[in-house]
Formats: structure tokens, sequence, C-alpha cells
């Protein structure tokens, strides 16, 4: 068994309205990228600690080839479904873990 956490880790704005840097908040398409980079990155690092190949790990959901795996580990658009990346994880040895962090008006007011 695992027991190192692979931790996924976002950007998180204060509720007060600052930031560390006081740099404006990111866009909604910069935050979406970032996660699916940062998720696919994660699930690959569980897949490789839990010595699963992509056939393998393809065979272990369905009928799914090595090069389909490749795809879902580099999905940037955010193409995967959350449940699939949920599956992965826990295949792997892995639960993965979302939480949601508020986000103050007045930073998203900033945003628009």
């Amino acid at each position: 068994m695992i027991d190192q956490p692979l931790g996924l880790h976002l950007f998180s704005a204060p509720n007060d309205g600052s930031t560390a840097s006081n740099a404006p908040l990111p866009t909604y398409d910069t935050l979406a990228f970032e996660f699916f980079d940062d998720i696919g990155a994660k699930l690959i690092a569980a897949r490789v600690r839990a010595g699963i190949t992509q056939r393998e790990l393809g065979k272990m959901i369905g009928s799914y080839s090595q090069s389909t795996v490749s795809q879902w580990e580099s999905d940037r658009k955010g193409h995967m479904r959350l449940s699939l990346a949920f599956q992965i994880a826990y295949l792997c040895g892995f639960i993965l873990e979302v939480h949601l962090i508020p986000i103050s008006k007045k930073l998203r007011e900033q945003a628009s």
C-alpha cells in the first residue's frame, strides 16, 4: 500500500480580497488548465508508484488502449470526466479529494 499522499494544490485566494503577491485573480481558463495539467501529472505519479503500466490501467478500467490512457493523463482541456479521475486514483491505491475554496466577491469583481 502506498502511504505517501500526492498533494494536489490549486490556487487559493484569501477571502479578505487580498493575495500574497497582490496579483489579480487568475482567469477561469487559467485555473482550469492548471487543474487538469496538475491532476494529469498526479495520476501519472500514482500509476507509476503503484507499478501499473498505461496498458494495464486501460485493461483494469475496461477495454482501453495504452494510447487512450496516455490521452487521459495528458488531458489539458478538461475532457476527462472527474469520475474517471476518481476511478484511476482508486485503482492506483489513492483516494482523489477535491476541495472548493471560496473566492471573495471583491476578487470575483476584479476578475471580471
